[in-house]
Formats: structure tokens, sequence, C-alpha cells
């Protein structure tokens, strides 16, 4: 596993052998840094051809509805332009209840406006199963 970036709220590793990203989100998470640790994931999502993606959220605290809608509404657009629709995410919840229903509100949303196919799960090795799982799968 290689660590492509790191900061106080993010983590954002690579899986070479089985072409996953790992996205850490960390803590509380001003608008400001959402936005950088958002816009670097996409580039490194570019820079390494992934498709799959654990979006680890179980360490997470909080981050602000102006966070979410810019995600929708700029993030969510520039990475289907530039990745495609083509993407399976694997979402692992947020021990928070409120930051977990943010986190389904955005899932939603992505399915909405892209083909992504995006799955819950509790832990990171059930995200790494169910990405790798050819049966539920277009990508792999």
């Amino acid at each position: 596993m290689k660590t492509l970036y790191e900061s106080k709220n993010t983590r954002i590793q690579f899986d070479q052998e089985r072409n996953i990203i790992f996205f850490y989100l960390l803590g509380i998470i001003d608008h400001e840094n959402y936005k950088i640790m958002w816009n670097t994931l996409l580039e490194k999502i570019v820079e390494v051809g992934a498709k799959k993606m654990v979006a680890d959220q179980s360490q997470m605290e909080r981050s602000s509805m102006e966070s979410k809608a810019w995600l929708v509404t700029n993030w969510l657009p520039r990475m289907r332009k530039r990745v495609g629709d083509h993407v399976k995410v694997a979402v692992v919840s947020s021990k928070n209840l409120f930051t977990k229903i943010g986190g389904e509100y955005i899932a939603n949303a992505a399915r909405k406006m892209t083909s992504f196919d995006v799955k819950f799960t509790s832990n990171s090795e059930e995200a790494v199963n169910w990405l790798m799982d050819d049966r539920n799968a277009a990508i792999n």
C-alpha cells in the first residue's frame, strides 16, 4: 500500500495490486480542508487510473452542509467528466449518526447524477471484498 497524500483530515493510499484507492476522512473537517482533500483525491484517482475506491468515514466526526453541497454540485460533475461513470465506491460508514446520514445523502446524489456503483459497508475488509467481487460489478 502506497501513501499518495496525507494531511490532518485525510489520508489517500493506493493498493496497486488490487487497483483500489483508499480515502480516509478524519476528524472534524472545515470547508476549505474538505475542498482541498476531495480535489486532491480526484487528482490522485486520475494519476493512478483507479476505478475502485474505499471511502472510509469511520474516523470522521463531521463536515458542514456547505461542504456536502459543494461535493454534490461541484466535485461530482468534475469527477464524472474526468473519470467516467464506471466507478465502484465502497463507503465505510461513520460511527457518528449525523455523519453517516450525510454520507448517505452524498451517495444517493452520486447514484442519481452518475452510474457510480456505491455500497455502504461496516469495515474496510467488507469494502474490499465487495469491490473485488466480480459478480456485482461492471468494473474490474
